[in-house]
């Protein structure tokens, strides 16, 4: 019993906390690759879906919602449109979340996070949107089994 007491008599929480200039710069840099990661990783799957689509409608690759595995046509539209809009989002958004990363750095690093947290979830929701949209525009044009209507 006495060992277990001297132990913790000499337990020092202190030493296991990081210190606090590295913590926030550590801090600053998650949130910036937080902020750029969501876009960045956009504009490359809109690049690889415009330039390098898949030909064929696959199970594994490519931009699939129903309507657009019906048919090679179909499969084809659905990866040129969603490779443009993908593209122009993801520019967009790299670049809006770079001029407020940029801004932010300069702020606390409670408004850092919390800037981080709002520009993640507003990208998160254009994302969505970006999918209904791409979901609506091909279902327009082609039916279930990937015919033109």
């Amino acid at each position: 019993m006495e060992a277990i007491t001297e132990f913790l008599e000499s337990f020092d929480f202190a030493k296991l906390l990081p210190e606090i200039g590295a913590l926030l710069s550590s801090l600053r840099f998650w949130m910036g690759l937080l902020m750029l990661l969501g876009p960045v990783l956009v504009l490359i799957f809109g690049l690889c879906y415009y330039f390098r689509p898949v030909a064929q409608p696959s199970d594994k690759l490519g931009f699939r919602v129903r309507c657009a595995m019906g048919s090679t046509e179909a499969w084809r539209y659905a990866q040129k449109l969603a490779g443009t809009v993908w593209m122009y989002l993801g520019a967009g958004m790299t670049v809006v979340s770079l001029v407020v990363l940029l801004i932010m750095l300069a702020a606390q690093p409670l408004t850092l996070a919390m800037g981080a947290v709002i520009c993640v979830a507003v990208q998160a929701l254009l994302m969505t949107a970006s999918y209904f949209f791409l979901l609506f525009k091909i279902s327009s044009k082609y039916d279930k089994f990937g015919d033109p209507k």
